[in-house]
């Protein structure tokens, strides 16, 4: 991916509307719906990046980067194995009635691999403040196996279970307690 150039703003523009097109059309024929989208010329799209693999990887990092701190922020505040549980129901509830396009961007090229990487040991770093590592991993496949069903399947399970599963996998003597202070 080349670097900021100029203007950043229409930059992020891009990256925005290339989450967008690849989430709802896929890859092929995406340059101009891309331009299109962020409501800017063909040329503006090879003046900040290096073509559409730059796009998708720019793309991919400022997902992972945002649902990364999302992550980390809903479970800032979070002391007692009640918090953190609540704190992982609402994220897998509020992410269900959102467009999830992680599976359709992360799996556009292999060389995302090293930002999927990053994005899992992120989730798991704030989980294991928590819980014991293996609480840690079933934690996290639940997750992600919950978005991927979300996404690949538009299905959305109710609150209900969602919570009952979680209350399932932690249960009282897998809770560590806050190690130390999210930032």
């Amino acid at each position: 991916m080349t670097g900021p150039k100029r203007n950043s703003t229409r930059k992020d523009d891009i990256i925005e509307a290339t989450k967008a097109v690849i989430i709802e059309h896929g890859v092929a024929g995406t340059t101009r719906r891309i331009a299109d989208q962020a409501g800017c010329s063909l040329g503006s799209l090879t003046y900040y990046f290096d073509g559409l693999e730059g796009m998708l990887e720019a793309a991919f990092i400022s997902y992972v980067e945002g649902y990364v701190k999302d992550f980390q922020d809903r479970f800032a505040g979070a002391r007692t194995l009640d918090e953190v549980r609540e704190a992982l129901v609402a994220l897998f509830m509020d992410h269900s009635n959102q467009s999830d396009g992680s599976c359709v961007l992360g799996s556009q090229n292999y060389k995302f691999r090293p930002i999927a990487s990053n994005w899992i040991h992120s989730s798991r770093d704030v989980l294991r403040l928590f819980f014991d590592r293996t609480t840690t991993l079933l934690l996290d496949a639940m997750i992600e196996g919950l978005v991927t069903h979300r996404s690949l399947e538009q299905a959305n399970h109710s609150e209900s279970v969602v919570r009952e599963v979680v209350v399932r996998l932690t249960p009282s003597e897998s809770f560590l307690g806050p190690r130390r202070p999210l930032q």
